[in-house]
């Protein structure tokens, strides 16, 4: 009846992260873990039950959350007769690289993954090609910016998200309405 211990290793209490990070927690018991769960905000990210030695881990890619946010990290460890513990909470930090950021033309057809959003347009864009936006990104625009389709070129935008997994547009810093300029489809689109 006694449940594992586990400790976060990585990221550290405090730790920035961008892109695809690895977490990796250390989990022991008095006879063995069976499967360590990896928790960003409540949400399970991942899971590990093929440990190399007490050492659990997953790769977690912090998509959709905006840089410069705080999060709180969490892994839970179960043994395997059931018995379950959590390693304190520790916060981590979005950085301001963190995303995929995006301003000028687009000329060329492009698809915005869900696995590199958020996006981020930082100034003005104009989209003179075919832009598909996957289910489940978010588009932060910087205030006083705007999205233009079809000014030069036939182009295109295309956003279909699902009712589990929508496509959300909204300000950069205020995120108060009117903030952004808006997405603009020309003559061309």
């Amino acid at each position: 009846l006694t449940p594992p211990e586990v400790t976060i290793i990585v990221p550290a209490e405090g730790d920035s992260v961008a892109g695809t990070t690895t977490i990796r927690a250390r989990a022991t018991d008095n006879t063995a873990v069976a499967r360590v769960e990896f928790i960003v905000d409540a949400t399970r990210v991942g899971v590990d039950s093929v440990p190399a030695g007490p050492i659990f881990e997953c790769s977690w890619t912090p998509a959709g959350m905006l840089p410069g946010t705080s999060h709180k990290l969490r892994c839970s460890a179960t043994d395997k007769a059931g018995n379950r513990n959590s390693s304190p909470d520790i916060t981590v930090h979005i950085g301001a690289a963190a995303g995929t950021h995006h301003r000028g033309t687009i000329a060329a057809n492009e698809t915005w993954a869900f696995t590199e959003s958020p996006h981020i347009i930082d100034a003005n864009l104009a989209v003179d090609a075919y832009l598909t936006i996957q289910p489940g990104v978010t588009v932060y625009v910087a205030d006083g910016a705007g999205l233009t389709v079809g000014a030069h070129s036939p182009a295109g935008l295309r956003a279909a998200g699902r009712t589990d997994s929508t496509i959300t547009f909204t300000a950069l810093s205020t995120q108060a309405p009117g903030a952004w300029n808006g997405i603009q489809f020309l003559a061309n689109a």
